[in-house]
């Protein structure tokens, strides 16, 4: 898939997988489209392997995209690196509707994509370009949410398909100040330093409790169980937000200049209060 803001020119290209059984999806942006790409193949093995398809289950698994040139070789790739039985599957030329599963996947991808970004950036007033490293952790974070959290018609969510269990977690937004605490070291209980720190929340682990912070101190990304949210008034900070400088693993571009975050001071329009309510 591809997404651009409307002042860019160039579009980021995003990888977008999808679980036959259960609809769970995972996405994250790559350098660019191609099989020549490692990062690509390793991003894509890795989706593999969250899907729970690894190549010690003795099943030929069903590998399926469209035939575009760059998908196929792609496809062949990630065929040679899984090591076991795998059965390739193309679809018709010009046909789209042949690939509804994942058509629809990349449909809801972008859309609640989309609703996370905007709600970002009303949050710290400013606009988050696409080549900022905080949105490569959006683009994993929207996949995470739509598949713990997007029902379907038998009730149940992919996350609980796939896992067995419900989500139970808490409801924190992306991009807002959090107090994390660090893990126990053997200096535990004799440093006086403080026991948490602030940081900047960029989601949740896909498939398990932690949460992802990023360090302004230390410049790294932390995964924690324990964060604390602070007030409102201090949730959020475009600074902190712009400071993030670590790219998800594997989706480095390397090449790419410093993307900044463009302030939008435009006054918020005011909401009016709700109407009073009586009680008869």
């Amino acid at each position: 898939a591809y997404v651009r803001r409307e002042a860019e020119d160039h579009p980021t290209t995003v990888l977008v997988a999808k679980h036959r059984q259960s609809r769970a999806v995972r996405a994250g942006a790559v350098p660019r489209k191609g099989p020549n790409e490692d990062s690509a193949t390793d991003l894509a093995v890795e989706f593999l392997r969250s899907f729970g398809v690894t190549h010690d289950q003795g099943l030929a698994v069903t590998l399926r995209t469209d035939g575009e040139p760059a998908l196929v070789a792609l496809r062949r790739r990630i065929a040679a690196r899984h090591g076991g039985s795998v059965l390739e599957q193309g679809s018709a030329a010009h046909e789209h509707e042949s690939m509804g599963i994942i058509e629809n996947g990349v449909k809801l991808g972008k859309g609640i994509l989309r609703v996370l970004l905007l709600a970002l950036e009303e949050r710290i007033g400013g606009r988050l370009p696409c080549s900022h490293p905080c949105f490569a952790h959006l683009v994993g974070h929207s996949s995470a949410v739509l598949t713990k959290h997007l029902r379907g018609k038998d009730g149940k969510t992919p996350y609980q398909r796939l896992f067995g269990k419900e989500v139970t977690e808490e409801g924190l937004e992306f991009g807002e100040i959090v107090r994390w605490r660090p893990p126990r070291g053997q200096s535990h209980g004799v440093l006086l330093e403080a026991r948490w720190l602030d940081g900047v929340r960029l989601g949740r682990h896909w498939s398990g409790p932690t949460h992802i912070v990023f360090d302004p101190a230390s410049k790294s990304l932390k995964e924690v169980r324990a964060v604390q949210r602070v007030l409102l008034s201090e949730r959020w900070d475009r600074d902190l937000v712009q400071s993030v400088c670590v790219w998800p693993r594997g989706q480095d571009p390397g090449d790419t200049a410093e993307a900044r975050i463009v302030p939008d001071d435009s006054p918020r329009p005011e909401v009016p209060p709700p109407p009073e309510r009586r009680t008869l």
